[in-house]
């Protein structure tokens, strides 16, 4: 393993930690201030708890891969580089909505799957 991997490695097992840990903390907020308990919890509130544990548990876990992405992200393009990738991504956004190659039938598969998601986890209520 080469230097820059170790050095990936080591910022991403910091990354997990660290949103594992804001995760774990905002999910004990959530149930003992803002929800006072399980008995005044909606069923749609993303806390891991039962009924809705494995709601809960999905919801910090794409939050907490999300962060990390991010943070890794950072690390390994710069500030500066992520933050003028960032604000080109509606230009590139709309680059593949008009037309830029077939790219455009990949993302609506996309769009696709994850509308079906959203429509089979509501359907369940």
């Amino acid at each position: 393993m080469g230097r820059r991997s170790q050095r990936l490695a080591g910022v991403a097992a910091v990354a997990a930690v660290v949103s594992g840990a804001v995760a774990y903390t905002a999910n004990v907020w959530l149930l003992a201030r803002r929800y006072d308990g399980l008995d005044k919890m909606p069923r749609e509130a993303p806390v891991s708890a039962a009924p809705q544990h494995l709601q809960g548990m999905v919801f910090w876990f794409l939050a907490g891969a999300t962060a990390s992405a991010v943070a890794i992200y950072l690390v390994v393009v710069g500030p500066r580089a992520a933050a003028r990738r960032a604000l080109a991504l509606p230009r590139r956004l709309w680059g593949l909505l008009t037309g830029a190659g077939d790219r455009w039938q990949v993302w609506a598969l996309y769009g696709a799957g994850a509308a079906l998601l959203v429509d089979v986890h509501h359907a369940r209520r």
